[in-house]
């Protein structure tokens, strides 16, 4: 049984103990998807834009514009959401604070192997090859060392 649910997802890991020397965020909304087994979502493309906003915006985080990568609709696909979390990776410093937000479709593994393994899926993704998605435990990885 396929189990398609709608994720939204906010992680918030800071480098280091304290609010960090710089924030930036990674911020990926899909409402629409490219397949057409994938069912399409109404506002999740502006969950992930208001958001971006708020970072930005004086009742928010302050963060200027260029510290926040905004993926929406056909510009989240699998590489470049990677691509983003590989910048957010690269351009982190010990006291830094990182931000992943996603808003989209998530699955889960169904055969054996795969059985406990959860998955966010990118506006290129299907549900049938989860190599087009974006493993959950690779973004706990990432952001477990970052925060070591």
């Amino acid at each position: 049984m396929k189990r398609r649910t709608f994720l939204s997802l906010f992680l918030l890991f800071a480098i280091g103990i304290s609010f960090g020397q710089t924030t930036r965020a990674v911020v990926v909304g899909i409402s629409d998807y490219e397949h057409p087994q994938m069912v399409d979502l109404d506002f999740a493309h502006l969950d992930a834009i208001a958001f971006a906003n708020y970072l930005v915006s004086e009742e928010g985080r302050q963060l200027p514009k260029e510290q926040i990568v905004l993926l929406t609709a056909s510009a989240a696909t699998q590489a470049k959401i990677l691509s983003a979390i590989q910048w957010l990776v690269e351009q982190s410093a010990p006291g830094d604070e990182a931000i992943f937000y996603f808003a989209g479709m998530s699955d889960r593994g169904r055969i054996e192997e795969e059985q406990n393994k959860e998955y966010l899926m990118p506006y290129d993704g299907t549900f049938n090859d989860h190599q087009t998605a974006i493993d959950f435990e690779l973004l706990q990885q990432v952001f477990t060392t970052l925060i070591q």
